[in-house]
């Protein structure tokens, strides 16, 4: 597994943190984070279509980033 990092705000609460997540590629981190705000989003969509999904939702997420260990 591989570590990414994506930073994301909610606009309901305004808050923009960093999370970590591991996972197997991008769109897989993507939709890790989706689940932690409790959004069920299908794993056959693209990384822009994730985030729109989510910016629909009132989130706004990064491109995830790849980090080494």
């Amino acid at each position: 597994m591989k570590t990414y990092v994506i930073a994301a705000i909610n606009f309901h609460d305004n808050l923009n943190k960093i999370h970590r997540i591991k996972a197997n590629s991008k769109e897989e981190a993507l939709l890790k984070l989706a689940g932690i705000f409790g959004f069920e989003i299908k794993s056959t969509l693209s990384i822009e279509e994730i985030q729109q999904l989510l910016f629909d939702g009132d989130m706004s997420v990064s491109d995830p980033l790849e980090i080494k260990d």
